[in-house]
């Protein structure tokens, strides 16, 4: 159990203790939702679509030890130490900051369009081959899931793998300040999020590029190899490296083979002057992820992991629930559950691998909306009719009012009774996939998290 001396948090963020005990306070565990909270615990009561403040009696009763405060006194609680600062959340990343210095693990920072989750786990998978290694909780990526994975890693931890993600501008700038990484990697440029940046990929990668705000001086930063925009962006002042599938990159993937639960694949890096080449089977379908395993590779590399711990620790790595997790389903069927997050790119790579797997039955493909893509939002969900092979499927469900888009195209393209689109209730469109299904079946779930997509796989799944 993390504990931490009250005295020590106060100095720490720079805050004004009211309603000082009369001795010192160990508190264990910093928590911002008070559902979550736990005996012992401080409390970051954060200003949002609604005050944490509001909270602060359900944080007491679950027994907080102190909390943050940072409204008027007078709604302050009489029976309870609080430490007073302007912002809260600001307080949060600060005592974030000063524990990270007190623990001083080596850090890596992870951003991109898709693959964060992926490369993260593949990445934490390889450095705790050789290192006590401390990496995201799901996908705890954003403005106060960063600092809440640096809070909870051991003080033993060595290595801090941390997943940087953001909604709004200027959110990774912040993340690499708060946290100070000795490597980062932008695993691809995409869509995600592009509605916040003017629907303008230029302003995305800007924003993607701000990890390197943060890095320490002689830092390593990952990116794909040939990514233009990211190379009209280097000067030459940053170390860097490459992967990809191009011999040019300084790390590059051949021979790939695909199944139904695994990728294998051979790779070549120089290693200390001299080219080397290693075989490695992942335990996650798709030829896209083999990037992210690339990635990982040169992050053990950089940190003295060697090629052999890292095809150990990536052959038998832990992929995060809810991203290509292969269930079993109603009707003796299979289900591919990948509905926690999506882009129009991540759509086109799944519908690639799903189309090559082979089955003693057939395919059904459900897609749900692809989220935040402002206003080419239309354009985008008619740019992945362009992955769909119609000829490979028994059904396609299309989910969701953004999803009308590629239904139309499709149709247009070829009318045909596979093709349906449903919105609102999931019911019918439940009960038509438990209708259509039969045993030996495989059903891919692709969306945006916020879709829902995620309930209907909990409906027709049969290991709950």
């Amino acid at each position: 159990m993390i504990t931490w001396n009250l005295f020590d948090i106060v100095k720490a963020v720079g805050g004004e203790l009211i309603n000082a005990p009369a001795k010192d306070i160990l508190v264990s565990g910093v928590y911002h939702d008070s559902r979550e909270l736990t005996k012992g615990a401080i409390f970051v009561p954060i200003i949002a679509e609604r005050d944490g403040h509001d909270f602060i009696q359900d944080a007491i009763d679950k027994g907080a030890a102190a909390s943050f405060w940072s409204v008027g006194l007078d709604k302050a609680p009489k029976n309870l130490p609080l430490i007073k600062v302007e912002d809260t959340e600001q307080a949060f990343r600060e005592f974030s900051r000063w524990y990270l210095r007190q623990v001083q693990p080596k850090v890596i920072g992870i951003t991109g369009s898709n693959g964060k989750t992926t490369t993260k786990d593949m990445t934490a998978a390889v450095l705790s081959q050789k290192f006590k290694t401390h990496k995201t909780a799901g996908n705890e990526n954003n403005q106060l899931g960063v600092p809440k994975t640096i809070l909870s890693m051991p003080k033993t931890t060595e290595v801090l793998v941390l997943e940087m993600g953001m909604s709004s501008p200027g959110e990774i700038a912040m993340h690499s300040q708060t946290a100070h990484p000795e490597a980062v990697a932008v695993t691809m440029i995409g869509e995600s999020h592009i509605q916040a940046f003017d629907g303008s990929r230029e302003k995305l990668t800007d924003e993607k590029m701000s990890i390197l705000d943060g890095l320490k001086e002689g830092g390593l930063f990952l990116h794909p190899y040939d990514e233009k925009l990211i190379d009209e962006r280097l000067d030459g002042s940053i170390r860097n490296q490459t992967f990809g599938f191009e011999k040019k990159a300084d790390i590059y993937a051949f021979n790939i083979s695909e199944k139904t639960e695994e990728t294998s694949f051979s790779a070549k890096v120089t290693v200390e002057g001299e080219e080397k080449e290693l075989e490695i089977t992942i335990p996650i379908p798709g030829k896209y992820n083999v990037n992210n395993a690339l990635m990982a590779i040169l992050f053990g590399l950089e940190f003295g992991v060697s090629l052999q711990e890292a095809k150990e620790g990536l052959e038998h790595f832990e992929l995060t629930k809810n991203r290509l997790e292969w269930l079993d389903g109603v009707n003796e069927t299979r289900l591919l559950n990948d509905a926690y997050n999506a882009s129009p790119t991540s759509v086109k790579a799944a519908l690639s691998y799903f189309s090559k797997i082979d089955t003693d039955g057939e395919r059904i493909v459900v897609l749900g909306d692809v989220l935040e893509l402002g206003e080419q939002s239309k354009v985008l969900h008619e740019s992945i009719a362009e992955a769909v092979e119609l000829e490979k499927y028994k059904a396609v469900f299309l989910y969701g009012e953004e999803m009308e888009a590629l239904y139309d195209v499709l149709n247009k393209r070829e009318k045909s009774e596979r093709v349906a689109h449903f919105s609102g209730d999931k019911k019918p469109l439940i009960q038509e996939i438990e209708k259509l299904t039969e045993p030996g079946d495989i059903v891919l779930f692709k969306s945006s998290n916020g879709t829902d997509l995620l309930s209907v796989v909990d409906q027709l799944r049969v290991d709950k």
